[in-house]
């Protein structure tokens, strides 16, 4: 079966986000009560001032729509935020809710403080761009009954979170284990297993379980919620640090494989796919990000190769666009 439709979505996680991943001190973040720390904003910009550019060309040149997905706190904190939605805007491009404040332990935070990260981030992109903000990605790669909840209240058309990938969420826990036994913590926190059994094509999720289907009762009832899983092949992740890993040649293979045989792929990548340590000149502190060490010629190849492969005989959707034809 060859993929009719694809879809593509970039986190567009600013470079602090990775310092709080591992366990830099200073990374000025808010903790899981929201109160936030000092900031380094010396790691902020470079994800909005180039890498977005650098996305919006790689799209335009293969004909692409895609989401970014925004943490709505860099509108005030990041100059260059605004002015380069508004390009990725102008060029056909749609903006999804990312929270207001990326807490990565979004799923435990108290109700109050769970809904506002959902509702105000929101209300904060749409106000200040004037667009409908129809899609929700949590943090993490995971969500909960409450965080669906609070996505539907918020009246998001759809929630792309869930990542059944096994072998990445054991690669996670790993490392996570590492360095607490090194003495560092990461803000980053492993999802319930019970993500590894969400469908992998999309599907109307569960008010009860966003990682299962909802059962016809749950449907009427108007408790569901669109939902495309960010998509796994024979176990491998379509996601740019996996693409960067294997290269263009492997990385084409992958993407071409995988749209032979599902109906829909859902591609993720982030800021941080089309950015280098050294030939951007970031914090030499984010060295600690395997993916920044790549070249960035490396970086675009094996995008190109992997998004011209997965596009290849498929409708190109942004996820409003395909939720919408769902419904």
């Amino acid at each position: 079966m060859s993929a009719r439709t694809l879809s593509v979505g970039v986190d567009m996680d600013a470079l602090r986000h990775y310092l709080r991943i591992h366990g830099q001190a200073g990374a000025g973040a808010a903790d899981e009560g929201g109160v936030e720390g000092a900031v380094d904003e010396g790691a902020l910009d470079a994800a909005w001032a180039v890498a977005l550019d650098r996305f919006l060309e790689l799209f335009g040149a293969l004909g692409l729509p895609a989401t970014f997905y925004c943490v709505a706190e860099d509108l005030a904190r990041s100059p260059a935020c605004r002015p380069a939605l508004a390009r990725a805007l102008a060029a056909g491009h749609e903006v999804g809710n990312h929270s207001w404040r990326h807490p990565y332990a979004l799923t435990r935070l108290p109700d109050p403080a769970l809904r506002a990260e959902v509702l105000e981030g929101k209300r904060r992109l749409e106000e200040a761009l004037s667009v409908e903000v129809a899609g929700f990605r949590a943090p993490g790669y995971h969500t909960s009954p409450r965080a669906q909840r609070a996505a539907l209240d918020a009246g998001h058309r759809y929630e792309s979170s869930a990542f059944p990938c096994a072998p990445y969420y054991v690669a996670k826990g790993l490392v996570l284990a590492l360095m607490r036994l090194r003495g560092r913590r990461s803000e980053s926190i492993m999802a319930s297993p019970r993500l590894l059994l969400a469908p992998r094509a999309p599907y109307l999720a569960s008010p009860a379980d966003p990682y299962a289907r909802a059962t016809a009762a749950e449907v009427a009832a108007g408790g569901a919620l669109r939902h495309f899983p960010i998509s796994v092949h024979a176990g491998a992740p379509l996601i740019g640090t996996a693409f960067t890993a294997l290269g263009p040649r492997l990385s084409a293979l992958l993407c071409a494989a995988a749209r032979r045989r599902q109906a829909h792929l859902t591609l993720e990548l982030h800021a941080v796919d089309l950015l280098s340590l050294t030939e951007d000149a970031l914090d030499p502190r984010l060295a600690a990000q395997p993916d920044l060490r790549a070249s960035l010629s490396r970086k675009r190849a094996s995008l190109e190769a992997a998004l011209s492969a997965a596009a290849h005989g498929a409708e190109p959707l942004t996820l409003t666009a395909l939720a919408r034809r769902l419904a």
